[in-house]
């Protein structure tokens, strides 16, 4: 928005924090959404991955410390796309996980006989979102896990 219309409005994702603390993180629904809500934060600061995420950075490591708790502690209620999307957004913040090794560990046993990344090793299992066009979120968010960002050099 700011890039777009050049107005001195800054996002201020403690703001988005704030608004979490009302989700309980007891349910699936919530936690799904607190994971999306925390996620499209980083993404969006991100500009959509186009630069690292240095503003607010402090704001996002405590954004991407909450999602691991939740994965760590709830872990087979967890989807494995929302798994991958934190791992994206880690490596957006420059932030390491304690929990890479034990989600790639899922994804080598959630390879299908087709060869693609299907949701079998957890509780979160959609059987709907088990064939290869279901299946392209999660499968592109993990090789975006794997790969080194090719930032812009032109930060805006």
């Amino acid at each position: 928005y700011e890039t777009l219309f050049e107005t001195p409005v800054h996002f201020q994702p403690e703001r988005a924090m704030a608004a979490a603390a009302a989700y309980d993180r007891t349910t699936k629904a919530d936690i799904q959404l607190l994971i999306y809500l925390y996620t499209h934060c980083i993404i969006g600061a991100s500009l959509f991955y186009y630069q690292p995420v240095t503003r607010d950075i402090q704001t996002y490591h405590a954004m991407l410390q909450e999602i691991e708790e939740l994965i760590d502690t709830q872990y087979d209620t967890i989807t494995l796309d929302n798994k991958f999307e934190f791992l994206v957004c880690a490596r957006l913040c420059g932030y390491a996980s304690h929990l890479a090794s034990r989600i790639y560990d899922e994804a080598s046993i959630s390879i299908n006989d087709q060869g693609f990344i299907v949701d079998t090793a957890n509780r979160a299992i959609n059987p709907v979102k088990q064939s290869f066009l279901m299946s392209e979120h999660r499968n592109v968010l993990f090789i975006m896990s794997v790969s080194e960002p090719a930032f812009s050099t032109d930060f805006i």
